[in-house]
C-alpha cells in the first residue's frame, strides 16, 4: 500500500519536473535554438559520432527547475483560489436569490392574509350595516303605524280649518263686495250732486251758443270736500268753455261728500263728466 502512494508522488513529481523541463526548454533563447539547429543540419554529412544533440548539451540548472516548478505550483494555487472564489460568489448569490425568494413568497402570502382579513372586515361591516338598516326600517315602519292615527286626526283638522278660513275669506268677500257696491252707490249719488252743485256755480262764457258742449275734469279733494286741483283731461274743443268748468268746480268748493270712508277715498281722485246742458 506504501509503495502504491510512493509511486504515486513519484510520478506526480516526475510529471512536474517534466513539464518543467519543457517550460526550461522552450526559455532558451530563440537566436540560440536557430543557430544550433543551422548548426545540426551542416553536420548531417558528418559521422552520427561527431553530431551532439542541443538537449543533451544544454545544461539544466536545478535552482531554475525548482523556480520553474514554484511558480507553476503557484499559477495553479492561484486558479484555484480563483476557481474556489467563483464558486464561493456563486453560492452567495444562489443564497442570496433564495433568500430573495422566501422574502418574496413571504411578503405575498402576508399580502394575501392581509387583503382576506379585510375582505372579512368589510363583509362584516356590511353585513352589519345591513342590520342596522333593516332595524331602522323597522322602527320606521313601527313609528308611521303610530303617528298614522296623530297624523289623520291632523289632517282632518287641517282640513276643517281649511274649510273654516275658505268660509271666512268667502264671507269677507262677500261683505268687501257689498262695502264697495255700497260705496260705488254713494260715488253716483254724490257725483251726480256734486254736478248740480258745479252746473249752479258755473257761467255760461260770452259768445257760447253751443249748449251740448262737455268736458272731462280731474278733480282732486281732501276729505272734508274741498277742492286742491281741477283740470281738464279731455278737452270740448273751446278753450273757454273748460275754463269756466275748472273755474265752477272751484266756486262748488267743498264738494258735496259722503260719510262712507269708502266712498271717500273714491272721491279723493276722481275724473267728473261736465256737461251743464246735456
Amino acid at each position: 500500500m506504501k509503495v502504491k502512494i510512493y509511486w504515486k508522488y513519484a510520478l506526480g513529481s516526475l510529471g512536474v519536473h517534466g513539464l518543467a523541463f519543457g517550460l526550461l526548454l522552450t526559455s532558451l533563447p530563440l537566436e540560440k535554438v536557430k543557430s544550433d539547429y543551422s548548426h545540426s543540419k551542416q553536420l548531417t554529412h558528418e559521422p552520427i559520432s561527431q553530431v551532439t544533440s542541443p538537449i543533451q548539451s544544454a545544461v539544466i540548472n536545478e535552482d531554475e527547475l525548482n523556480e520553474a516548478v514554484a511558480q507553476l505550483e503557484a499559477k495553479e494555487q492561484a486558479k484555484k483560489k480563483a476557481h474556489d472564489k467563483q464558486v464561493a460568489e456563486l453560492k452567495a448569490l444562489q443564497s442570496k436569490r433564495l433568500q430573495e425568494e422566501k422574502r418574496i413568497t413571504a411578503a405575498r402570502k402576508e399580502e394575501a392574509a392581509l387583503k382576506e382579513k379585510a375582505l372579512k372586515q368589510r363583509k362584516e361591516e356590511q353585513a352589519a350595516l345591513e342590520k342596522l338598516k333593516k332595524a331602522k326600517e323597522e322602527a320606521l315602519i313601527a313609528q308611521k303605524a303610530a303617528e298614522k292615527g296623530a297624523e289623520t286626526a291632523k289632517l282632518e283638522e287641517q282640513a276643517l280649518e281649511k274649510k273654516r278660513a275658505e268660509l271666512k275669506a268667502k264671507q269677507r268677500a262677500e261683505e268687501e263686495a257689498q262695502r264697495q257696491a255700497h260705496a260705488d252707490n254713494l260715488v253716483a249719488r254724490h257725483t251726480f250732486e256734486i254736478g248740480r252743485v258745479v252746473t249752479e256755480n258755473w257761467r255760461r262764457p260770452i259768445g257760447i251758443d253751443n249748449a251740448r258742449l262737455s268736458c272731462l275734469v280731474s278733480i282732486k279733494t281732501i276729505p272734508t270736500g274741498e277742492v286742491i286741483e281741477a283740470k281738464v283731461v279731455k278737452s270740448s274743443g273751446n278753450s273757454e268753455f273748460d275754463r269756466s268748468a275748472e273755474l265752477a268746480i272751484f266756486k262748488a268748493s267743498p264738494l258735496p261728500m259722503p260719510k262712507d270712508s269708502l266712498a271717500v277715498s273714491k272721491l279723493r281722485d276722481f275724473n267728473f263728466e261736465f256737461k251743464p246742458e246735456g
